[in-house]
């Protein structure tokens, strides 16, 4: 009999499609949502479960629930990341997920044959990456994060990931999402695939999210990878490019010697831009060693995967969503006013003592 109810429920269930209300899928699941609320607690990791109006009806007395929580959207047994047993279904329960994205809940009904299942989004409003190499960067941040109120998630990324105490990260601040737990197996070069996907993952479950994006200025092709080949328009996001250090005044001067130069890096930088947000790939290279890439690659030095791209970082300053801090302009072009002045116009000045003077500020900082 209770295998005929099911049957006849999902049969019922599936006529709904007609206007608009998922039922059953492939593996016959039933939506969960028909007998259980289950909802983000505000833009936090946590989430609320309850039963909804119609499960007494539709489940009758309900002795237990099992529920299992996958990352990604399926119940692939290798992404199970929780297994919870509830046996007091009568108040709300909750339980919190690792990280920011899409997750699948399964839940089975003691008595009942079958399973509920459905999609649950953990998501906010705004959200900050920094994908960081080097010291000098990533010091320069952290002085502003650690001190600063931020009512967002922060998803970091470090190349020299012995920096950072990966178990004692300040509130709100995550690695970034699908990473290896183990920092020791982090690259560089080969983890930026995970971190685009994971940006899209955020942005394609609400097109209106906003990003802050935190780069250094030998790699800003961080930015056409993480946003526009994601297909994430400028109104979104804002871009924070951060000074190498010492590599920062021959990233400007030796690559725009003239303003003929800069403009000639612009053109190739919105050529990347406008390939990026079209999906298309790059042409490079010549005869028998032509090959397409994706335009992040091309704006590589040696147009590969683990190469630097610190040709455009000054270029990058024409757009108005975009904020190049360095340590100091003095005498970047002691011979060419024009430049000098285009140069000090287009960056932000923040010298190694603001940071000092920053972290002193607050206490908790060296806490």
């Amino acid at each position: 009999m209770k295998k005929f109810t099911l049957f006849l429920l999902c049969f019922l269930m599936s006529l709904s499609l007609l206007i608009g209300f998922t039922a059953c899928n492939d593996d016959n699941y039933l939506e969960l949502k028909t007998v259980v609320d289950v909802k983000q607690v505000g833009e936090s990791l946590s989430v609320e479960v309850s039963l909804n109006e119609n499960s007494s009806a539709i489940l009758g007395n309900i002795e237990n629930v099992s529920y299992k929580i996958y990352k990604g959207t399926n119940d692939d047994k290798n992404n199970l990341i929780s297994e919870i047993t509830v046996n007091d279904m009568s108040e709300p329960f909750t339980f919190s997920v690792p990280n920011y994205g899409k997750y699948f809940v399964k839940a089975s009904f003691a008595g009942q044959d079958g399973f509920y299942a459905g999609q649950l989004e953990i998501k906010a409003q705004t959200y900050e990456i920094a994908y960081l190499n080097g010291t000098m960067p990533v010091s320069m941040f952290m002085s502003k994060h650690v001190t600063a109120e931020k009512d967002h998630p922060t998803f970091v990324y470090l190349e020299r990931k012995q920096t950072f105490d990966w178990d004692a990260l300040p509130e709100n601040t995550y690695r970034i999402g699908g990473v290896n737990e183990d920092t020791n197996k982090w690259s560089f070069h080969d983890d930026i695939a995970i971190a685009k996907a994971f940006i899209k993952e955020l942005y394609d479950m609400d097109n209106n999210a906003k990003f802050i994006i935190n780069v250094v200025d030998n790699y800003t092709n961080l930015i056409v990878a993480f946003m526009y080949e994601n297909g994430i328009p400028e109104s979104n996001f804002e871009a924070v490019i951060w000074t190498d250090g010492t590599g920062t005044n021959g990233f400007i001067v030796n690559n725009n010697k003239t303003k003929a130069d800069y403009d000639k890096n612009l053109e190739e930088l919105n050529f990347y831009i406008e390939k990026a947000l079209a999906g298309e790939k790059v042409v490079v290279g010549e005869g028998d060693n032509a090959r397409e890439v994706e335009p992040y690659i091309a704006m590589n030095k040696t147009q590969s995967k683990g190469s630097e791209s610190s040709k455009y970082s000054f270029a990058f300053t024409s757009k108005s969503n975009v904020t190049y801090i360095v340590n100091s302009t003095e005498n970047y072009y002691p011979n060419n006013a024009e430049m000098q002045t285009l140069l000090d116009e287009s960056v932000t000045v923040e010298p190694l003592s603001a940071m000092l003077e920053n972290l002193q500020k607050d206490e908790k900082a060296f806490e």
